[in-house]
C-alpha cells in the first residue's frame, strides 16, 4: 500500500527488501522537499551567503541589494567554487555560529555595500527581506521579492510613504520639532527625498500664525502647507496642540496637502456623543467624553426602553446643563428631542457628561444622545 498523497510505501520490517524500498522513498521525499535545491556555482562561495541565479549561464553567484545582483533566491548551505554543485537553502531554519543578530524577531536584508552579505539595516533602495532573526545566530528563511506594482524599484522612499508603498501605509512621526509655523519631524526610516503622494501624520504642537506654515521631513527642504484645493490656510486652520494633521505631498504642486484642517472639517461634519444606562433605578450622571478639539452642542436627545418614564439632561464639566429644564422621556422606544439647548461652547479639555435625572417604572434601558459641530 502507498499513502495517498506522495506514494509512500507503508511496510512491516518483516518484509522482505523493506530497506530498498525505504531508499526509494527517501530519494522520492527529497526530491519533494522544497526547502532546498541543488545548484552550480558561478563563483567561490562560502556557507551561508546569499545567491541569486544569473540567467546569463544559469549558476548561482553572490546577491547584493543593488539592482543587478538580485532578486537573492537562496543561501548557500556550503561552501564551493566555480562549477561546484552546492545544495542552495530556500526556506525554513537555517542556523550559522558565525552570525550575531542584535533584533531579534527583526527582519534581516540583503546587504546593498557587500556582496554575499546580510544586514538588519534597512538599505535606502532594492529592498529584500531575506528572513527573520529567531535568535543570536538562527535565522527563519522568508525570502521576499523585490519591486513594486508596475515593475519599479522598491526605495525607502516609496517602501514607506502613502499610497506607493506596497503595504500602502501611512508614516507616523517619531518626533516633531520645529514652530508652530515651520513644522520639522524626524521618520523612521528616514525619508531621503520627496516623492508624490507620500502621507504622513504628525502632531501639532499649536495653531499656525500665519497662512504659510511649512514642512520639513528629515531635514529635507520646508514645504508650504495648503489645503486640499491648493488654497492658502487661514490662521488656526492647524487648530493647536495634538491636531494630528494628516499630510500629503502634492510633486506637481510642490507642497503639503493638509486633508484635515480646522476649516475643512467644520464645515461639514456633525458628531454625536453618548451612551446607554442600563436599568438605571435612580438618578446617575455617567462622564462619556473628553473634547479633543473645539466645538459646539446642537442637541440633546433622549431614548426609553421599558418602564413608564425617564427624565434626562447632559452637562458641561460637572455643572452647565445643556436643557433648560430636563427632557422627559414620555414615549418609550423612541427618540424624543430636547429642543433648545444652553452652555453650547467646547474647547479641547472639557469633558461631556450624560445624566439620567428620574426614573418610574423600571426602564430596562435610558439612552441619551448628544450632538455637536465641529
Amino acid at each position: 500500500m502507498t499513502t495517498p498523497r506522495y506514494d509512500l510505501h507503508t511496510i512491516d520490517y518483516s518484509v522482505q527488501g523493506w530497506d530498498v524500498i525505504m531508499a526509494t522513498d527517501m530519494e522520492k521525499i527529497d526530491d519533494m522537499m522544497p526547502t532546498r535545491i541543488i545548484g552550480m556555482l558561478g563563483e567561490t562561495v562560502t556557507a551561508h551567503q546569499p545567491l541569486y541565479l544569473k540567467a546569463a549561464d544559469s549558476k548561482w553567484y553572490k546577491a547584493q541589494a543593488n539592482g543587478a545582483k538580485q532578486p537573492c533566491q537562496g543561501l548557500a548551505v556550503e561552501g564551493g567554487d566555480a562549477s561546484d554543485e552546492i545544495r542552495i537553502h530556500r526556506m525554513g531554519e537555517i542556523i550559522n555560529a558565525g552570525w550575531a543578530w542584535g533584533t531579534i524577531g527583526g527582519a534581516i536584508y540583503l546587504d546593498p555595500l557587500n556582496a554575499g552579505a546580510l544586514t538588519q539595516t534597512p538599505p535606502d533602495a532594492n529592498i529584500q527581506i531575506i528572513g527573520y532573526a529567531l535568535s543570536a545566530t538562527k535565522m527563519l528563511v522568508m525570502i521576499e521579492s523585490v519591486g513594486v506594482a508596475g515593475g519599479a524599484s522598491l526605495t525607502a522612499d516609496n517602501r514607506f510613504t502613502g499610497h506607493q508603498t506596497f503595504q500602502g501605509r501611512v508614516n507616523v512621526a517619531v518626533s516633531v520639532g520645529g514652530t508652530v509655523d515651520a513644522i520639522t519631524a524626524v521618520f523612521s526610516p528616514t525619508f531621503t527625498a520627496l516623492v508624490d503622494k507620500m502621507e504622513v501624520i504628525i502632531r501639532a504642537a499649536g495653531a499656525n500664525t500665519i497662512t504659510t506654515p511649512t514642512f520639513a521631513p528629515d531635514g529635507l527642504v520646508a514645504k508650504t502647507i495648503v489645503k486640499e484645493n491648493l488654497a492658502a490656510l487661514a490662521a488656526s486652520d492647524i487648530i493647536g496642540a495634538g491636531h494630528e494633521l494628516h499630510l500629503i505631498y502634492n510633486v506637481t504642486a510642490d507642497k503639503w496637502v493638509l486633508f484635515n484642517p480646522k476649516g475643512y472639517v467644520a464645515a461639514s461634519q456633525t458628531i454625536s456623543r453618548g451612551g446607554t444606562i442600563l436599568s438605571p433605578t435612580g438618578a446617575i450622571n455617567v462622564i462619556v467624553w473628553r473634547a479633543p478639539y473645539a466645538c459646539t452642542v446642537t442637541n440633546v436627545r433622549g431614548y426609553r426602553v421599558g418602564g413608564t418614564g425617564a427624565t434626562i439632561n447632559a452637562r458641561l464639566n460637572g455643572a452647565s446643563n445643556h436643557l433648560a429644564a430636563a427632557l422627559s422621556l414620555t414615549n418609550a422606544d423612541e427618540w424624543m428631542d430636547g429642543g433648545a439647548v444652553q452652555n453650547t461652547a467646547y474647547v479641547a479639555g472639557d469633558k461631556l457628561e450624560i445624566m439620567v435625572v428620574t426614573v418610574a417604572g423600571s426602564p430596562t434601558q435610558v439612552a441619551i444622545q448628544v450632538d455637536l459641530t465641529i
